[in-house]
Formats: C-alpha cells, sequence, structure tokens
C-alpha cells in the first residue's frame, strides 16, 4: 500500500460504487492524485537515471567524464532533468499536504499521528536502509574508498549525512508532525503564516548552500524546513485545484515552454557569475517561484491525463499506481549496480555518443523499475501474497 493510499480514509476509497454527486466528487479526487503521484514518481527515477558521479564525506561513486566535450543530447537531457529536479520534491511534499487535508480529521490526538506515521514512514525508513539500500550500495562499491566503513553506513545512511533517497520520508514525517500542530493551534493563514514558512525555506536553503549538507541535514531536518512550505500549499489548495478545468494542452505546452526557458536561464546566470545579489535572487525567489510552477504545471497535466482512460487501463500506470511507495523506496539504491555496468559497457561514450546517451537513459530507467518490482515480488511472497493492481 503506497502512503499516498495509507493516508486516504477508506471511506472515500469506497465511494466508487455509489452514484451520488458527492462521490463522484471524491472519485475524481482519488483518480487525478493517483495520475500525479505516477507522473512524480516518473520524473524522480529519470533524475536518478542522470548522475554517474555521487560524492560525500560518507561514500560516493566517481566515474568518467567528457571533460567539457559532452554530446548534444547529454546536454539537451541535463537541462530537462535540471527542469525536473526543481519541482520534483515540492511536488512530493505538495501532493502528501493536499492528501493529508482531508484524511486529517481521522487523527484525532498528536500521539495517534506520530504512531501512525512512524509505523508508515520511518520503520520503512529502518528496514529499506538496513535490507535493501545500505547492501545494494556496498556491492556496487558505493563505499570502496571508506578507511570507515560502519561509521560511514551509520552517519551517511542512518543519520542521512550522505546520500540517501530516503530523507524524504524522514522529513515528510516530521512535517506532518508540526504542520498538525500548526493546524491544531489555529495559526491564521495570512500573509505573515506564508511569509513565514517561505522564509525558513529560504534559511534551509541557505545554510545548505554556504554550510554544506551536514548541517540541518541531519535525519533529515533540512528537509522539514526547506518543504513545510510546500506541504502547506498543497494542503490549503487542494480543493482549488479539484474544482477548476485544466488549461487546454496548447496553454500548457506554452506554460512548460516558459518554465523551462526560465529555469535554464537561472541555472546559465547561476553558474556564470560571482555577484552575490544576483546568485542570491537566483537561489531563493527564483527558485521557489520555479518550484510552484511546475507543481502547477504538473497539476494541470495529471487532470488532462486523468481523462485518457486507456493509460489509466494499463498495466504500467496500474503497476505504478499501486506500489508507488515502494518503486519510490526501492528502486534509487539500483542506480549504483545499474552505472557499475553501463560505465563498463560504454567507457567515455556515455558522455560523446547521442545513441550511447539515450541507450543509457533507457537501461537505467527501466532497469530501476525493474529491479525494484523484484523487491516488491520478494517482499510479497515473504508475506504470502500476490502483486495486485488496481480494477480497472
Amino acid at each position: 500500500m503506497t502512503e499516498y493510499e495509507q493516508n486516504t480514509p477508506p471511506r472515500r476509497i469506497r465511494l466508487g460504487c455509489e452514484n451520488s454527486n458527492s462521490s463522484a466528487t471524491h472519485r475524481k479526487r482519488v483518480e487525478w492524485i493517483d495520475t500525479l503521484k505516477v507522473l512524480t514518481l516518473f520524473g524522480v527515477v529519470l533524475m536518478h537515471s542522470s548522475y554517474y558521479t555521487i560524492y560525500s564525506s560518507f561514500g560516493g561513486v566517481e566515474n568518467l567524464s567528457a571533460d567539457g566535450e559532452y554530446s548534444f543530447l547529454y546536454r539537451v537531457f541535463s537541462v530537462i532533468i535540471g527542469g525536473i529536479s526543481r519541482f520534483a520534491m515540492p511536488l512530493f511534499m505538495a501532493a502528501s499536504g493536499a492528501v493529508f487535508s482531508w484524511g486529517m480529521g481521522k487523527f484525532s490526538t498528536l500521539s495517534t499521528l506520530i504512531h501512525n506515521k512512524a509505523k508508515r514512514l520511518l520503520m520503512p525508513f529502518l528496514l529499506v536502509t538496513t535490507v535493501v539500500s545500505v547492501p545494494i550500495k556496498y556491492l556496487a562499491g558505493y563505499y570502496d574508498h571508506s578507511t570507515h566503513v560502519l561509521l560511514d553506513i551509520f552517519c551517511g545512511q542512518y543519520l542521512l549525512l550522505g546520500n540517501s533517497h530516503l530523507w524524504f520520508v524522514v522529513s515528510l514525517f516530521y512535517i506532518f508532525v508540526v504542520f498538525y500542530l500548526l493546524e491544531k493551534s489555529n495559526v491564521r493563514k495570512n500573509i505573515f503564516y506564508w511569509g513565514i514558512l517561505l522564509g525558513v525555506s529560504w534559511l534551509a536553503t541557505i545554510l545548505y548552500h554556504f554550510m554544506g549538507p551536514s548541517f540541518g541535514m541531519v535525519f533529515g531536518l533540512y528537509g522539514l524546513l526547506r518543504y513545510l512550505f510546500f506541504f502547506a500549499i498543497g494542503f490549503s489548495t487542494f480543493k482549488y485545484w479539484d474544482e477548476i478545468n485544466p488549461l487546454s494542452w496548447s496553454k500548457q505546452v506554452l506554460s512548460w515552454a516558459g518554465y523551462f526557458g526560465i529555469a535554464t536561464l537561472c541555472l546559465y546566470l547561476s553558474g556564470h557569475t560571482e555577484i552575490f545579489v544576483i546568485k542570491a535572487i537566483l537561489l531563493f525567489p527564483m527558485d521557489s517561484a520555479l518550484a510552484l510552477w511546475g507543481c502547477v504545471n504538473m497539476v494541470w497535466l495529471a487532470r488532462s491525463i486523468d481523462r485518457c482512460i486507456a493509460l489509466k487501463s494499463s498495466t504500467i500506470y496500474r503497476f505504478m499506481n499501486r506500489y508507488n511507495y515502494e518503486l519510490y523506496l526501492y528502486s534509487e539504491p539500483f542506480t549504483y549496480v545499474l552505472i557499475a555496468w553501463i560505465v563498463s559497457w560504454f567507457g567515455q561514450s556515455l558522455f560523446t555518443e547521442n545513441t550511447i546517451i539515450t541507450l543509457a537513459y533507457v537501461m537505467r530507467f527501466f532497469g530501476q523499475i525493474l529491479l525494484a518490482t523484484s523487491v516488491i515480488w520478494i517482499v510479497n511472497l515473504f508475506k504470502h501474497k500476490r502483486i495486485q493492481l488496481p480494477e480497472k
């Protein structure tokens, strides 16, 4: 069961067999949020298919580079991935906030919320880190250059000081707790409320940028500060996005073109200027604006695709919908295995040959999905269950 489905009250899920107008509205909410989370997972796995060098103080992988002589498609893919990376995690957080907006009522006390979220988020973090992430990274050579492997594993993967995709679930646990307290305290959502949340998000970005990942990153605290704002946005605006009609396809294309144009310009300027004021504007206000712009574009896209019955009936879509949370948990560690294989096969041509870089992206994307699927199958086998898909 995905974290999204776990936050959805059973009453809402069963409404599909009823005929009231209210049930139709609730059913539509579930469906387009399903589409949104499938699209978001697609983007996150695509991001995890783009890098070949990951370095931290607690392990990493270093591979070849082209020393600036990159192929045309490599540069194009880099621009696309860079654009996706600006809104992918804010969108994850906003979607979680949107779902929480109608599921919060089932948590009568803070202790009930903490118990539920610890079971759904912290327990998977510990289990997946121990059983999947650490063993796979070790076998893939992530710790080949470590002099204190056990310490690097503890600090990097359990305290989240190194590179671990599971920071997201720990940060989300904190966000649920903090936001619950904010809502129960009946804080007025005025300009000061949003200004403070946005300021905290910028502060986290400043600390991370100037002081390194070790400050505030420990055990997901950076994610709490950075993304609480986006969770609150999703919580507060879900009803609005559920009720309006999406933009036409032509307007969506124009909006995406504008988004990637501005994102590419900001990326270029931030890498070609040392003027602090310009860097500050690009890093904070523009970064937040682009994240929100990308989230809005993705919501419109999800609302439009939600009307495509043929796509939603496909096995791949239904599988990614049903096991969205599990695919996120299991897929990323396998990218290190795939990097080792692909680098050994293709070498320098990964960066200089258009055909090879395209093939590598395809292999890494579907490789992560297939290998994560194998873990899902093993887990279900251990639980004496078969892989199940939602009904068409």
